[in-house]
């Protein structure tokens, strides 16, 4: 990890590092082999996490939001990372090996590709990463955490190490205040597919839905805008985080010139102990600025034929895959409509208990993609996605979230971006079903696409 030179700013009087160094020191002979990350945590003034994470040197920076605002994390560094080259169980059984329950706020960050196989394209990212960040300010039920986390190399060096900590926690950089930096002119936009190749791709759907070869395959649009210089990954999220209120909001910055940003309405699912909830969200109308007309669209929505189609998959293959690792399953009654900044869309909420010994792993196998991000049958819709995208998906689409001791919460990374050097990729995918019009799906992407073209603006 390199923090930079200089830092910005220097530490405030309200976060003393001998303080923190005291605790971590007298904690580290509570250290075990089988528990060998230590985390302390000490309340400060309140801050805005992402102003302090704009403002520091030091790379991986990680940003994460829930969709109600009850956590807000942004953190830096690497204490612990783990990854692998598929989607496999080792992998999360060597995340839950360094968490334990002395630590409830100890989380590993990180997401896994939509499918378990490498975009050389996606760099950094790769098919799937977790990281405890090294510091965060973290915000919770109203309170503000500094925390720093620290994983034992060598019980005969731990002296060393923690001087080594030190060193690095006073390269931490507080922010004065925000930064306001103006961002690169878009030069130039490119769809894959274009809109001529989006509407062959339709047609080839439909036309094997027509076959009864399937019945739902969620198509994908890749937008890349070219810009003049070097975008600002957490500006770009500062900016977003008005419109991103009904929604969750995460950035992944492994690098200077790669990130991976999303503002995404949907959970695919969180546990709690035993107790898992999920939720079926798909059928979408745009929004306007008229109440009135919001509250029209939103009925209309309600009773659309095709839309109501497209979502029941979704309802289904959820309650299907709860069936196989929960012992109790409820969903909701009936539809209600999920607001965000500019979409309504169906939503059905679905939860249960874990049957035992499930883990979030068996979660994420039965899960992952449901027909909100891939389609119905999982098989085929995926053969038609990998013929018809012009581009790998690498994260977009896939579960981005994190784990901590006995608790978990996974999202799919959809409305997302991506930043590589001056070329910003915009994500967005529609539902093919029976009945869909290409130039109606096409209008759906810019709908989805459109608070980052306005903030790019």
């Amino acid at each position: 990890m390199n923090f930079g030179n200089t830092p910005k700013a220097s530490l405030p009087p309200g976060l003393p590092i001998e303080e923190l160094m005291a605790l971590l020191k007298s904690a580290a002979e509570m250290l075990t082999a089988s528990h060998p990350v230590l985390r302390v945590q000490l309340p400060i003034n309140e801050l805005d996490p992402l102003a302090w994470l704009q403002d520091q040197n030091g790379f991986p920076k990680i940003y994460w939001r829930d969709r109600d605002h009850a956590v807000e994390m942004a953190g830096l560094g690497v204490t612990h990372c783990v990854s692998h080259t598929s989607h496999e169980e080792p992998l999360f059984a060597a995340l839950r090996n360094n968490l334990s329950c002395g630590h409830p706020d100890l989380r590993y960050y990180g997401g896994l590709s939509f499918l378990p196989n490498a975009d050389p394209v996606w760099g950094s990212f790769g098919i799937c990463s977790f990281v405890i960040p090294r510091f965060e300010i973290l915000k919770k039920d109203g309170d503000t955490y500094f925390a720093c986390n620290w994983l034992r190399q060598n019980p005969q060096e731990t002296d060393a190490e923690l001087d080594a900590l030190a060193a690095q926690l006073r390269q931490v950089a507080m922010p004065v205040h925000a930064r306001k930096r103006q961002h690169p002119a878009v030069l130039s936009r490119q769809d894959l597919p274009d809109k001529a190749n989006w509407t062959d791709g339709i047609e080839q759907i439909l036309h094997a839905i027509d076959r009864h070869e399937l019945d739902k395959v969620v198509l994908a649009r890749a937008t890349y805008l070219e810009v003049e210089g070097s975008p600002d990954a957490f500006q770009l999220l500062d900016r977003l985080r008005p419109q991103a209120n009904n929604a969750y909001l995460f950035c992944f910055q492994p690098n200077p010139d790669e990130a991976f940003l999303s503002m995404s309405p949907e959970r695919l699912f969180k546990c709690t102990g035993g107790f898992v909830q999920s939720e079926a969200l798909a059928g979408t109308c745009p929004r306007t600025h008229s109440d009135t007309e919001d509250t029209q669209l939103g009925q209309a929505l309600l009773h659309n034929d095709k839309n109501l189609r497209e979502h029941h998959f979704v309802v289904d293959a959820i309650r299907n895959a709860f069936d196989t690792v929960c012992s109790q399953v409820r969903a909701d009654d009936k539809l209600s409509l999920a607001v965000v900044a500019d979409c309504q869309h169906l939503v059905t909420r679905i939860e249960g208990l874990l049957a035992q010994p499930n883990t979030d792993f068996d979660l994420l196998k039965v899960l992952h993609p449901t027909p909100a991000v891939g389609g119905v049958p999982t098989t085929q819709a995926l053969d038609y996605i990998q013929r018809l995208e012009p581009f790998g998906r690498g994260w977009y689409a896939g579960p981005i979230g994190w784990l901590g001791y006995d608790a978990s919460e996974f999202v799919p990374g959809i409305r997302a971006a991506r930043i590589d050097g001056h070329i910003i990729t915009l994500y967005a995918g529609a539902g093919i079903v029976a009945g869909s019009d290409p130039e109606a799906e096409w209008a759906e992407l810019e709908t989805k696409i459109s608070a980052y073209l306005r903030v790019l603006e």
